[in-house]
C-alpha cells in the first residue's frame, strides 16, 4: 500500500507544479497589443482587416492559434497600426507575438497563446494608409 501511495504522489507532483508555474508566468505577460508608431497617421488609416478570435479553453492545457492576415498574398499598402484586443472581460487573454510582417510589411502573422486551461476570445485589426 505504502508504494501505490508514493507512486500516486509521483505522478501528481509534476501536475501540481505545472499548473503553479503556468499561473505565476501568466501574471507577467501582457494580454492586448497595439503597435502603432505614428498615432495621427493610424486615425486618418484605413481598416483593412478585422478578425475575432474566440476558441474554447482546453482542459489542463493551451492553446496557440496562428493568424495571418490577409490569409492569401499582401496588402495593397503597408500595415500603419495593429491592435489586438483582449475580448475576454476579465484578463484571462495569453501571450501575443507577432511572427511574420507587422507594421510596414503588407502582411502580418500573429500567434497568440492562452493561458493555462483558458479560452482564447480576441480581436484583431489592421490599419493600413488609403
Amino acid at each position: 500500500m505504502q508504494h501505490f501511495k508514493m507512486a500516486t504522489f509521483i505522478w501528481i507532483l509534476p501536475v501540481f507544479y505545472a499548473l503553479f508555474s503556468q499561473s505565476q508566468a501568466a501574471n507577467i505577460v501582457t494580454s492586448s497589443f497595439v503597435s502603432c508608431p505614428d498615432p495621427a497617421n493610424a486615425l486618418s488609416a484605413n481598416l483593412v482587416a478585422e478578425r475575432l478570435v474566440d476558441e474554447a479553453g482546453k482542459f489542463l492545457g493551451t492553446l496557440t492559434k496562428e493568424i495571418a492576415l490577409p490569409e492569401t498574398g499582401l496588402f495593397p499598402t503597408p500595415i500603419s497600426c495593429i491592435l489586438i484586443t483582449d475580448l475576454s472581460g476579465d484578463g484571462s487573454g495569453g501571450r501575443i507575438s507577432i511572427t511574420g510582417g507587422g507594421v510596414k510589411d503588407q502582411y502580418v502573422h500573429v500567434t497568440v497563446v492562452s493561458k493555462f486551461s483558458k479560452g482564447l476570445k480576441y480581436k484583431i485589426q489592421v490599419f493600413a494608409p488609403n
